[in-house]
């Protein structure tokens, strides 16, 4: 694999991890954000928990994509919220703040060792590029 292949895969990788630390922030920052349940077929208009899905590249790499889950919210009792319904229920966003830390934690996890085989490449370029001037 050349050296300008281990620069692509690593960005790749930095930005897949961006993504998905980018989805868990957003996730715990809606985490208490209700909306009314859905009726009659209609959609909840509540903040639904969003995932990062990555699908590998031809030649090396992923790709990330953020997409909703679904359906991506639970029904929460909240009878003082204006959302509620009769029962004294609100749609609430579908996140587990525990799920969320390990997402946040493997994401810099991840990040940090694309960056450094970045970095290595970046070293390993210039050792080849000293060696013939």
């Amino acid at each position: 694999m050349a050296l300008s292949s281990v620069l692509s895969v690593s960005l790749s990788g930095m930005n897949a991890a961006a993504r998905r630390l980018e989805a868990s922030a957003a996730n715990v920052a809606n985490v208490e954000t209700v909306g009314a349940l859905p009726t009659g077929g209609a959609a909840s208009t509540v903040y639904r928990a969003r995932t990062v899905v990555q699908t590998e590249v031809a030649g090396g790499g992923v790709s990330a994509s953020v997409v909703e889950t679904s359906p991506g919210w639970v029904p929460r009792a909240a009878p003082g919220s204006p959302f509620a319904d009769a029962s004294g229920l609100v749609a609430a966003p579908d996140v587990d703040l525990a799920t969320e830390a390990v997402t946040q934690i493997s994401a810099r996890l991840a990040y940090a060792a694309s960056a450094k085989t970045a970095k290595v490449a970046d070293e390993m370029t210039k050792t080849a590029l000293d060696a013939l001037a």
